[in-house]
């Protein structure tokens, strides 16, 4: 990712030369290993998926069908959050912190699950919401080390 620098300084009376800012190429933070799979391969594929059925569900597939599999993707968030919690975060006096935020996590996919038991689409929608705050608040705090 290239971003730039745009703070010049004044020239210098008697310099001709123009002043030359150089972009600053950041490098793309490093995940640590075992959260990255976590996030890859578990997280963001159910997100998506719960997020097709409540936003974006086709005709021929069914409400029960749609609130089944949201169950069975937050079954999968929940697998996924209960291996966080026991993660360290990347700074040590961060950990207490970010076990918290899975322990958030970890509560607010429940009331998701639950809401989509009960196949009520406005509490599931309010929940769905309370999860991708939870995680874009988690990749704010934690994402950027």
């Amino acid at each position: 990712m290239v971003s730039c620098k745009t703070t010049p300084t004044p020239k210098k009376k008697g310099r001709d030369k123009p002043l030359v800012i150089k972009p600053v190429v950041k490098k793309p933070v490093k995940t640590p290993a075992m959260i990255k799979p976590l996030m890859v391969k578990e997280f963001s594929p159910s997100m998506s998926r719960i997020a097709f059925h409540l936003f974006h569900r086709e005709e021929e597939t069914s409400k029960e069908d749609a609130f089944n599999d949201i169950r069975k993707r937050c079954d999968t968030i929940l697998k996924a959050a209960q291996r966080l919690e026991g993660l360290p975060a990347l700074k040590a006096n961060d950990t207490p912190l970010f076990r918290a935020e899975a322990k958030g996590l970890l509560r607010q996919v429940k009331a998701l699950k639950d809401a989509a038991f009960n196949q009520n689409q406005e509490q599931t929608v309010h929940w769905y919401w309370h999860v991708q705050e939870s995680c874009n608040n988690c990749h704010s705090q934690f994402r950027g080390y």
